[in-house]
């Protein structure tokens, strides 16, 4: 017997980074509480990445790690976060370095902040300015270090359910066009009741619903599989 050839694979690429949300951490899971092991009740597939991916017969890549942020953990460290892990193979050992030119990506979209606003305090008091100003300068950046990653990439801001996030993140968004970089959008999403498993993660149906917000947000982007000049 001989193996037929694997179907060739889709052309289209889109790279998610973000926390447990975009890991789609217990989602599969049928109650609030936190099970003791979250794997045997994630699936991945059924995330709001590979959702949408699938939705436009894309290839995706998952660049997500459950309890970072943007700036740092939901614990307040500043080990914690994404950008300084971005030029790594794996999230805790620096070397071998990733090599950017083997998978390159027409979309990039970015899901943190959740874990930055449980650092900052958010959930107990206002997030002060420092710590806003230090989130605006730590996002700007990453959006640069992922345009200098892939020349031509477009960049899916996504802003989740928090409104200090929704906001701050479509500052960021409008202050990225307001510098003439035309490559950055915005979306975002709200809470959907009853739909969260896990100590307060999207369940299946909540993964879909997110999916839909993100379908709709990329089908605006203008020539979103083209590279961005």
């Amino acid at each position: 017997k001989t193996l037929l050839p694997p179907p060739e694979l889709p052309v289209r690429k889109i790279e998610f980074v973000g926390d447990s949300f975009t890991s789609a951490s217990g989602n599969e899971a049928t109650t609030q509480d936190a099970p003791s092991d979250v794997a045997p009740v994630t699936n991945i597939t059924e995330g709001f990445g590979p959702i949408t991916a699938k939705h436009f017969d894309a290839q995706y890549h998952m660049t997500s790690q459950s309890g970072f942020g943007m700036v740092m953990d939901y614990t307040g460290s500043y080990v914690g976060n994404i950008p300084d892990k971005f030029d790594q193979t794996q999230m805790f050992t620096a070397n071998p370095p990733w090599d950017f030119e083997q998978w390159i990506p027409n979309l990039v979209v970015i899901g943190l902040g959740l874990n930055d606003y449980s650092g900052f305090g958010g959930y107990n008091h206002t997030v002060s300015d420092i710590h806003k100003a230090e989130y605006k300068n730590k996002y700007h950046e990453f959006i640069g270090t992922i345009r200098d990653a892939y020349p031509g990439v477009r960049v899916l801001a996504v802003a989740p359910h928090v409104l200090w996030l929704q906001q701050t993140i479509a500052e960021i968004v409008e202050e990225e066009n307001a510098a003439g970089r035309a490559d950055v959008f915005y979306t975002d999403y709200p809470y959907y009741d009853g739909g969260y498993v896990n100590n307060g993660h999207p369940n299946v149906a909540s993964h879909h619903k997110i999916a839909d917000r993100l379908i709709a947000a990329i089908e605006s982007i203008p020539d979103v599989w083209t590279p961005f000049s």
